[in-house]
Order: C-alpha cells, then sequence, then structure tokens
C-alpha cells in the first residue's frame, strides 16, 4: 500500500506542478514504447534530452523507474502504479485543447498505415478505404499484415497508426474503440446437395468441415468443431482460403456473418445460421491513447471507425 500512496502522491505533484508537465509526457512515452529512443522520436526531441528528463523523474520519484533490458526498457513497479493515472491525465489535458491543431483531409494527404487481418483486408478494407479516398483524395493508405505479437510495440513505436481486429489486446498502453458485435454463421456451396434453408446441430455435425484454424480473434469456431468431434476435410489459417474450397465442393465453415456475406455476394456460396451456440466477437479498432495520436492518426482512426460502425450492428 506505501507504494501505491507514493505514487499517487507522486502524480499529483506531477500534474499539478508547474513545470512538470513535460516530464510526465516524458513518462507515458517512455513507458509506452518501452524505449527511450523510440520516446524521443515520439517526443521530437533528443535522446540526451530524454534521458536527462528521465534522470530528474528518478530523483524526484526516488525509484529507478524503467530498467534497461537487451531491447529497450521495462517498468518498475512504481512506474506501473504511476502510468494508469498519468495517461489518463494526459488525455484529459489534451482533450481540452483538441481542436487547435486539426488534419485538413480535403488540402493535405498522408499515407495512413494500418494493420489488417485477411479477413479485414477481405471484407472491411474496400469500405474503409473508400471513406478515406472519399474525404481525402489526396492520402492514401498502406495496410500491413496483422502480427499479435508484434502489433502493440508497432502503433506505439509509430510504425502503425492504428490496427482493427476481432483479438483481445490486455494492453493499457493501447486505446480500444468498439465496432460492432461479429456472430458466426455456417458458410457453404449455393448448391450444396443436402443443405437447403437451414441446418440442425445433427446435420452440421454430419457434413465434413474445413476448419480454419489460427484466424487471429476467432478461436471459438475451431474449438467448438473439434469438440463436435466433426469430419475434418481440410484445415486452413486463413478465411481467405473459403470461398475457392466451399464454392464446388459439400463441405461446409463456420465464418464470421460478415465474412461470410462478402464472400456470398460474388457468387457461389451462401450462408445459414448456426445451430451451435458460441459466444460472438467484438471487432475493435486499436491505437495509441489520445495524448500521443497526432492530429492525422485522429482523423483516420474517427473516419475508419464511423465506416466499419457503419455496417449493421450484427447482434441485432
Amino acid at each position: 500500500m506505501k507504494i501505491l500512496q507514493d505514487a499517487i502522491d507522486d502524480i499529483y505533484a506531477f500534474v499539478m506542478g508547474p513545470a512538470d508537465l513535460n516530464l510526465t509526457r516524458t513518462f507515458v512515452a517512455i513507458y509506452e514504447t518501452r524505449s527511450v529512443t523510440a520516446a524521443a522520436q515520439r517526443l521530437q526531441l533528443s535522446q540526451p534530452t530524454v534521458t536527462h528528463a528521465l534522470n530528474r523523474l528518478r530523483r524526484q520519484m526516488g525509484d529507478e523507474l524503467f530498467l534497461r533490458e537487451r531491447r529497450g526498457v521495462t517498468p518498475t513497479a512504481r512506474a506501473r502504479y504511476a502510468y494508469p493515472a498519468l495517461v489518463e491525465a494526459l488525455n484529459a489535458i489534451d482533450s481540452a485543447f483538441e481542436g487547435q491543431d486539426e488534419f485538413d483531409p480535403t488540402s493535405e494527404g498522408t499515407t495512413f498505415h494500418l494493420a489488417l487481418s485477411d479477413a479485414g483486408e477481405a471484407t472491411l478494407l474496400p469500405r474503409m478505404w473508400g471513406a478515406i479516398h472519399a474525404l481525402s483524395p489526396a492520402s492514401n493508405l498502406a495496410i500491413h499484415p496483422l502480427d499479435v505479437d508484434q502489433v502493440e510495440d508497432q502503433v506505439l513505436r509509430g510504425e502503425l497508426d492504428g490496427f482493427v481486429s476481432g483479438a483481445h489486446f490486455d494492453s493499457r498502453r493501447l486505446a480500444r474503440r468498439d465496432l460492432l458485435q461479429e456472430h458466426y454463421v455456417v458458410l457453404l456451396s449455393d448448391r450444396h446437395p443436402r443443405l437447403r434453408d437451414s441446418v440442425s446441430s445433427d446435420q452440421l455435425e454430419f457434413e465434413q468441415h474445413v476448419v480454419v484454424n489460427g484466424a487471429i480473434g476467432h478461436q471459438e469456431p475451431p474449438r467448438l468443431q473439434r469438440e463436435h468431434g466433426v469430419r475434418v476435410a481440410v484445415e486452413v489459417p486463413r478465411y481467405s482460403a473459403l470461398p475457392n474450397l466451399l464454392r464446388n465442393s459439400d463441405a461446409v465453415a463456420i465464418a464470421p456473418q460478415y465474412v461470410a456475406e462478402t464472400f456470398a455476394a460474388n457468387g457461389g456460396l451462401r450462408h445459414l445460421p448456426l445451430p451451435w451456440p458460441i459466444k460472438g466477437v467484438r471487432l475493435a479498432a486499436w491505437s495509441r491513447h489520445a495524448h500521443a495520436c497526432s492530429p492525422q492518426q485522429r482523423w483516420v482512426l474517427d473516419t475508419v471507425a464511423e465506416a466499419i460502425s457503419g455496417i449493421a450492428d450484427l447482434d441485432t
């Protein structure tokens, strides 16, 4: 409890002190990037300046705050306690000045870097790009593969402006914006020889399945297929493999409804309600917190969120 109380006292001194707002920004930048060098790049300061600020922070808080590691730094217990309140304070301060430095999409152009899964590329990307291009014709979009092990650090280092995923990231360093709820359906050929307007649990167990095992954020369907002991015809790592596998076969697959609708719209496929109870996945946009987002990043994330939220919420 003493560590927590000391951290609270330090937070109050940081935020209320007349000259310490820059130290607060330095602390948060180092915590989020886990690197003095990356923090300096984010803050547009020299590395010696950030190192000097870190040394001031250490003296003021009486703690090392960040310990050296082979690939950067790791926060101490005192730093972990301090971070949530400090980042909340920075977000509140910056929100009071929001709008003073905005991105003008009609006169400025830039390259936005976003990460998507293969399912997101196939289904969400056209809507996202359509919205961005309509509002900012001079801008372009660079899509990166979504690597769940690297994406958090990629965002915090500034390599990505953000990403969209159904996977859960238990991180205080990222800001989350919920977009829509994904439900699962049965995807199959529109000429399937046995299944017509509906499928029962017994019928679904009888059919051979294409199992998508490894799709980011979608662990429940393969778990459920294993639990029901289905016959696995093919196992693939991505949803993008489904259309060509299913159009000319009598196999079935379980897919998110928005994925199934997109694939079915191209012909040769249809989808049916899934008879097995299964928890859906909440699709979300992830980015830096508001205090660390540039005007361009805030604009593109707002635009992406509005475009994707325009899809009918699948839980209604």
